[in-house]
């Protein structure tokens, strides 16, 4: 202590009454035990401090701990929730094929007991979903006129356990699967493959504006979802019915003679038989035709009913190839034959009269075909002769020619214009007509000297055919039977006709095939071509009438669909089922039919056969299909051009078989999954989405795209 602080101190005690003596050095004691009491509270606060930063540090770290743990379990059901969603798909698949075994087309309305057709759902009056399958984002997903189903399946849709057999429940799935097969492929659309994509595009009502549609479609080359399309093409409505955006047939050229086994990966699958494949023999001795080609069409057309079946396989093999002369090298006169009718002019009426003692005859010549024509260049002629000798007895009896005419060159024909020939000859060196002076004659059309059609043919015992006792006409009722005398009728001159068409010839009587005739020459461009050719009398059981080609609405006639094609085809997208309820989608085909070989649009109400197709859906095959066409009721009053039988209403259907399929299967599936604890209660709830395409032959499957949904 200094002196001062020394001398302060002696002032205060000295002021104090009775002061006592104190301790030396007192005063420092006293000053060292106030410093202690402030560095004591220094501490406790510091200590408190730490203990309240401990704290804080043990409830964040606490806290944290809970919000992971929380985090892990809520992750850990999640993850749970999606293995479910993928059970949930497996269990959707076996469904679906469970449901498929023996068909080609979902239509699940004939199948289940309430069940809409494109539609059905998991544990139908089980524990109910509540509708969450179907709502917000899955609308966006399924064309507008799938709603109504999809709707009305989403309601009956329950929850199916998951858990080991006899053990805990650990969770429970959902599914609703929506039919999609019956619906147009817009990316293919926009690919423009053909011009019956762009006819498709302009008659379908989902596209308000075609052009808009192909240059959004060109800009964003591909849509995934049907909602990637409505967003982003402006050429479709916002309600899109009839669309979609994937289609696959692995494929289309081969067919099934079971339904045993059909949806099963061991099914027997056969290639159709390749009709071009024709075009490229020319030697019809060759023993590969005869092997390769031959014998399979035969076989073909046997099984599907036609009791000759070589006529009306030759009838094809003239179809397509490119010459103007009959071929049938089974026969030694092919011309003469019904089974090698090629388009050539046909002798149609033969008209004999007298003038004073003048014998003059008149031969018709009739071009009926389209499109194929006859020009000058051609060198068709027309040979014509006559006899004069009296008939005997005596089979053997041999006619001497009393003259004939050198072939006369033939002008140009065509079924449009100059359809009918008018040839006039004077008969000479024969008497006037009559009973005791008969006259037989020869009419023959040649192609470069070779014969390729002729008037009546031959008797039995060798003679021609055509006798004329008095003044007559002859009048064939087929053109193309011109060689059989059983297609001639004989007429009084008063009711000839040449230059045009003659009184017993009717094209369209008894649901004839019409005219024109078609006659491609050449390889066709459609199996339904094969309606064209010519079915004689004979080819059935029972003796067929004239003016007939193979039908379409008939039995055999429709096995040939699916039998047959003119080229086989590989995997192909863009095909479409005739089982659709969509009738938008078979409106829109067949307002696409056109007639003659595609040379102008059928006249036909798309509406009114749309309806009469779905009447009898679902089909298995493409003869199913026509038949229950044909059976619907008010088809014999639909019509094509006016038409209600016959080739012309054949083009109604004829381009379908190459814009369907039967193998093609398209699903969406909605999914959903709950991971269920211990009391029951769901613990996570996840959605997804999948686009399966199926093989209805095999049964083999795969997810197109798969697709969680947010909401």
């Amino acid at each position: 202590m200094n002196a001062a602080h020394a001398a302060k101190a002696h002032r205060r005690i000295g002021k104090t009454k009775n002061p006592r003596p104190r301790p030396r050095g007192w005063a420092r004691k006293t000053i060292r035990h106030e410093k202690g009491n402030t560095a004591a509270g220094a501490s406790l606060i510091v200590v408190l401090g730490l203990l309240a930063t401990l704290t804080v540090l043990a409830a964040a770290f606490a806290y944290a701990m809970r919000v992971a743990r929380l985090t892990g379990r809520q992750y850990a059901e999640e993850m749970r929730a999606r293995h479910l969603v993928h059970t949930a798909l497996v269990r959707a698949i076996e469904a679906v094929d469970q449901s498929m075994r023996g068909y080609t087309f979902p239509f699940w309305g004939d199948r289940y007991t309430n069940a809409p057709c494109d539609a059905f759902c998991s544990a139908p009056g089980g524990p109910s979903t509540e509708g969450r399958l179907w709502s917000g984002e899955a609308l966006s997903l399924v064309p507008h006129s799938l709603w109504p189903d999809a709707q009305a399946a989403a309601i009956a849709c329950g929850w199916e356990p998951v858990g080991p057999p006899g053990g805990p429940t650990n969770g429970r799935v959902a599914y609703l699967v929506i039919n999609c097969s019956g619906l147009l492929d817009a990316n293919v659309l926009l690919g423009g493959e053909g011009p019956w994509a762009t006819n498709l595009v302009w008659a379908l009502d989902d596209i308000k504006n075609p052009l808009t549609f192909f240059e959004d479609g060109r800009l964003h080359i591909r849509y995934e979802t049907l909602a990637e399309l409505t967003r982003l093409n402006q050429g479709v409505t916002e309600s899109v019915s009839n669309l979609w955006i994937f289609s696959l047939d692995p494929g289309p050229d081969f067919f099934f003679e079971s339904t045993n086994r059909l949806g099963c990966t061991d099914i027997s699958l056969f290639p159709r038989f390749a009709v071009n494949a024709g075009v490229s023999f020319t030697d019809y001795t060759d023993p590969a035709f005869r092997t390769n080609y031959w014998a399979p069409l035969t076989n073909l057309l046997a099984r599907a009913g036609y009791a000759n079946p070589a006529s009306v396989g030759w009838n094809l093999v003239n179809y397509l190839d490119t010459n103007r002369v009959p071929d049938n090298p089974d026969v030694p006169w092919p011309w003469l034959s019904a089974g090698g009718t090629e388009a050539v002019p046909y002798v149609n009426e033969l008209v004999l009269s007298t003038e004073d003692t003048t014998n003059r005859l008149q031969v018709e010549l009739w071009f009926p075909f389209w499109p194929a024509v006859v020009s000058e260049d051609d060198g068709f002629s027309l040979a014509v002769g006559w006899f004069t000798n009296t008939l005997t007895a005596n089979p053997s009896h041999i006619l001497s020619l009393a003259a004939q005419t050198n072939g006369q060159a033939i002008g140009a024909m065509s079924w449009d214009t100059n359809a009918f020939r008018v040839y006039s000859f004077e008969l000479t060196n024969a008497a006037p007509v009559s009973s005791e002076a008969p006259i037989r004659v020869i009419a023959r059309v040649l192609h470069r000297g070779t014969p390729v059609s002729e008037a009546m043919g031959y008797e039995a015992s060798g003679y021609p055919a055509c006798l004329f006792t008095n003044a007559m006409a002859w009048a064939a009722v087929d053109p193309r039977l011109s060689a059989h005398p059983e297609n001639w009728v004989s007429l009084p001159l008063a009711f000839a006709t040449p230059g045009a068409q003659n009184p017993v010839c009717d094209p369209w009587a008894h649901g004839g095939q019409g005219i024109p005739i078609i006659h491609r020459d050449g390889p066709m461009e459609g199996i339904g071509e094969i309606g064209y050719v010519f079915t004689p009398p004979g080819c059935f059981a029972t003796n067929s009438p004239p003016w007939r080609s193979v039908d379409l609405f008939s039995e055999p006639g429709a096995t040939l669909l699916d039998w047959m094609t003119i080229s086989n085809r590989g995997p192909t997208r863009g095909l479409t089922s005739l089982s659709t309820r969509q009738t938008g989608v078979t409106e829109a085909l067949f307002a696409c039919a056109q007639t003659s070989l595609g040379a102008e649009p059928a006249a036909l109400q798309p509406q009114a056969w749309a309806a009469a197709l779905a009447s009898g859906a679902p089909y298995l095959t493409c003869a199913d299909a026509l038949l229950e066409l044909a059976a619907a009721p008010g088809f014999s009053a639909l019509s094509v051009k006016g038409h209600t039988s016959g080739d012309i209403k054949e083009d109604a259907v004829r381009h379908l078989p190459e814009r369907m399929t039967f193998r093609q299967n398209l699903f969406m599936i909605f999914l959903a999954a709950q991971p269920l604890a211990h009391n029951g209660r769901p613990t996570a709830e996840k959605h997804a989405v999948a686009l399966l395409w199926r093989d209805a032959y095999t049964g083999l499957s795969f997810a197109r795209f798969f697709k969680w949904l947010r909401d």
